[in-house]
């Protein structure tokens, strides 16, 4: 398996999206290629572990490049907020919903203990020969071997930043890299690796233009479903075929009690008055706290959490990650038993690019009953 540092290709990479931004055809185009610029010289800086603020301020040292990437992204990012707004007692049943099963279910004594805390890892070669046959599962060996050949899995250096992996997306000419935080070949690696071609396969199945895809990528909650989708897949994949079981318990552990953090921290959102959803880090804690301490028994323990420092609320960023977590549970099962190309995996892939649709939920017959169900089968992996 060949994993890469080559930071030539990556500025070859900037030279070509240079180019396409000179021909860009309209401000859609250019706010994306910007986007991807500035993603480029972030992950250059990750492979080399090298500065590139000076070559970020290069890419901005025209100010109408500066502002039409913030005058957009702030017209994507209101609209966002309004449709959270129109549907946040919507949100609230949901979450909650969601929340109080994995509750129910998670926070109880019958787990198989994790042996050690030492991560095994696998050989080069049987790393690439388990996540083939994982990708194989879903027949998606040949993007695998593809993504292998052309050298486009990067390793990065730990910049202290919690980024495990990270994909960089060209939506003129539909391209990406992969970029995994210090490529080792243990299950966190693997796992990482499958969340990045979930990702990739999203995008090589997006079909609209510059401007649907800064849709996506800025005002939908559907853009970490198909990341956690193939997360999901991937450790149900490790554990029923074994590989480094106790490893792969500890992971699926970090993977469904991180899910419950972003599951609550969205509850939370849907608890502030309106006001404050749009500045909610420049709120004082105490306010924040008045507004949602009645909602819990457990006050001292929201107060410790709403005065926590190192809690940063972004509602676009957590909402991502709890819908991601509630809808790739409802479609793991779905692959899991008819494959990516169902009738039901196109539907979602027809409508993710949109605002929040509470219909979606209704029209795939999503009810607490189904997600208490499945996500009791995958809490039952890890039971004695």
């Amino acid at each position: 398996m060949v994993v890469t540092d080559n930071i030539r290709y990556l500025y070859n990479r900037v030279e070509v999206a240079s180019k396409l931004y000179d021909k860009a055809k309209n401000k859609d185009e250019r706010m994306a290629l910007l986007n991807y610029m500035n993603n480029l010289y972030e992950s250059i800086g990750a492979v080399s572990n090298y500065p590139v603020d000076f070559e970020k301020r290069k890419l901005f040292k025209d100010h109408k490049n500066r502002k039409i990437l913030i005058k957009n992204f702030d017209l994507y990012s209101n609209k966002m907020l309004d449709n959270y707004i129109l549907n946040k007692n919507y949100h609230r049943s949901i979450l909650e919903s969601a929340m109080d099963n994995v509750e129910e279910l998670l926070f109880v004594d019958d787990y198989v203990e994790v042996e050690n805390n030492t991560r095994k890892t696998l050989s080069e070669s049987e790393f690439y020969s388990v996540f083939y046959e994982f990708m194989q599962s879903l027949k998606l060996e040949e993007l695998f071997n593809k993504y292998c050949s052309n050298k486009k899995i990067f390793s990065t250096h730990n910049r202290g930043d919690n980024c495990f992996g990270f994909t960089v997306y060209n939506p003129i000419n539909k391209d990406s890299d992969v970029f995994i935080t210090d490529f080792n070949y243990d299950i966190k690696t693997f796992v990482t690796l499958a969340h990045e071609f979930g990702h990739v396969y999203d995008l090589d199945n997006f079909l609209g233009g510059a401007g649907e895809y800064n849709k996506y990528f800025y005002q939908s909650f559907y853009q970490e479903v198909i990341s956690r989708l193939f997360e999901r897949l991937s450790l149900d994949y490790l554990m029923k075929n074994n590989i480094l079981v106790n490893d792969t318990k500890e992971e699926f552990f970090s993977f469904l009690f991180t899910n419950y953090d972003f599951l609550f921290q969205s509850y939370i959102y849907t608890l502030f008055d309106d006001v404050y959803l749009d500045s909610i880090n420049g709120v004082s804690r105490e306010i924040l706290y008045d507004q949602i301490k009645d909602f819990f028994n457990e006050k001292e323990v929201i107060k410790d959490y709403i005065f926590d420092k190192s809690i940063v609320f972004d509602l676009f960023e957590d909402n991502n990650y709890a819908y991601g977590d509630i809808i790739s549970l409802y479609l793991k099962n779905v692959v899991l038993k008819e494959g990516l190309s169902s009738d039901e995996m196109n539907y979602y892939f027809n409508m993710r690019g949109n605002m929040f649709d509470t219909n979606y939920f209704d029209k795939i017959g999503y009810t607490e009953k189904v997600f208490q169900d499945y996500y009791n089968d995958e809490v039952k992996l890890l039971k004695k």
